[in-house]
């Protein structure tokens, strides 16, 4: 499917005599404006511009975390309105969540696996165990590996979708996907 994909992208490239990154916000792995020491794992990958959102819009979690012993955050007419660690986008026709730690984006499925909580919401933990970072679903406090997708707690074998990140040197934030989304190739959809 992947070789199919690229004849796809490079076929419409030339029918229309622009850049397909210039009309879609796709971009091909090598044309991302990162450096190249990026991992050769993310070589294969269709990566889409996030529109809107920039490196340095995302809350960076490491500067100013979440206090956990206030997590209704501000109160706001009588309503308690919390912060948000995450900014959900749609790429690719699938919602992504995405968190900043430092200088560390993570991607990963909106929905929690376990019944769709919105994950954007959620609060980010480090896990000392084993070094990495997961977010906690703000409905049942299930935690989810942000590198990859495993669940922390309760350990179970379901996983959620994550996504490799680039950030070009402008801040522009480009997440990878396999293949384009199946519903593009239905007749209904236009890039």
């Amino acid at each position: 499917m992947q070789q199919r994909t690229r004849k796809i992208k490079i076929a419409y490239e030339d029918s229309i005599g622009e850049s397909l990154e210039a009309r879609t916000g796709i971009v091909s792995a090598g044309n991302t404006g990162s450096s190249d020491s990026e991992s050769s794992k993310d070589g294969d990958k269709l990566f889409f511009r996030v529109n809107n959102v920039k490196f340095h819009d995302l809350h960076d979690f490491a500067q100013n975390p979440v206090n956990h012993s206030n997590a209704a955050g501000t109160k706001l007419s009588g309503i308690y309105k919390r912060k948000t660690t995450g900014q959900v986008v749609k790429l690719n026709k699938k919602e992504i969540a995405i968190f900043r730690y430092g200088q560390s984006v993570f991607a990963i499925d909106e929905k929690c696996p376990h019944v769709g909580g919105p994950l954007h919401l959620g609060d980010i933990e480090k896990v000392d165990t084993n070094n990495t970072f997961c977010v906690i679903c703000p409905w049942h406090k299930w935690k989810i590996d942000l590198e990859n997708g495993d669940l922390i707690f309760p350990q179970r074998r379901k996983q959620t979708g994550v996504y490799p990140v680039r950030v070009t040197d402008n801040g522009d934030l480009l997440i990878g996907f396999d293949e384009f989304s199946p519903t593009y190739f239905q007749g209904s959809e236009d890039f």
